[in-house]
C-alpha cells in the first residue's frame, strides 16, 4: 500500500496511519503530522469548550441586559450548552485546571457576540466574566475553583 499524502487526502491518511498503528508498522507512521493531528484534537476539545461557554455568556447577558426579551430558548441554550459542557468535562477530565482561562477566554468573545445581538455597546457589560467556574458548574471539585 502506498502512502497517502496527508494533503490530498486527508480521510485515507487517518485511515491508512490507524492501519499502521493497529499493525504495529510504526516505521511507516507519518510521525510529524500524527504529532500535530494529536495536538489539534486537544486543542479543539478545549476550542468546544469555549464554544459553548461563549454561548452560555452571551445569554446570560442578554437575560440580565434584555430581561424584557428573555425567553425560553435563551434558557434552553444555556441549559444545553452547560450539559455539553459538562460533558466534555467528563470525557477530558485534564481540562479541568484550565477552566478560569477557557471561561476568561469565551466570556471575552460573548461580550461582543451579546452586543451584536443586543445592539448595547460591548463596553456597557462587565470587562471581567461575572461568573465562576463554581457558578456555572456547582458540582465541581473546589481544587478547580
Amino acid at each position: 500500500m502506498n502512502n497517502i499524502n496527508y494533503d490530498d487526502d486527508y480521510y485515507g491518511w487517518a485511515e491508512q496511519q490507524a492501519n499502521y498503528i493497529q499493525q504495529q508498522e510504526y516505521s511507516k507512521l507519518d510521525r510529524e503530522r500524527l504529532f500535530e493531528e494529536i495536538l489539534d484534537l486537544s486543542s479543539n476539545q478545549k476550542q468546544r469548550m469555549e464554544s459553548f461557554l461563549e454561548i452560555i455568556f452571551m445569554h446570560k447577558l442578554k437575560i440580565i441586559y434584555q430581561v424584557h426579551k428573555h425567553t425560553r430558548s435563551w434558557d434552553c441554550s444555556i441549559k444545553v450548552s452547560i450539559d455539553k459542557c459538562q460533558r466534555i468535562l467528563e470525557k477530558n477530565p485534564s481540562l479541568k485546571p484550565k477552566l478560569k482561562e477557557i471561561i476568561k477566554d469565551a466570556y471575552r468573545y460573548s461580550r461582543v457576540e451579546a452586543s451584536s445581538e443586543t445592539g448595547i455597546d460591548e463596553y456597557e457589560f462587565p470587562a471581567e466574566c461575572p461568573w465562576t467556574v463554581k457558578d456555572i458548574f456547582p458540582d465541581i471539585e473546589d481544587k478547580y475553583i
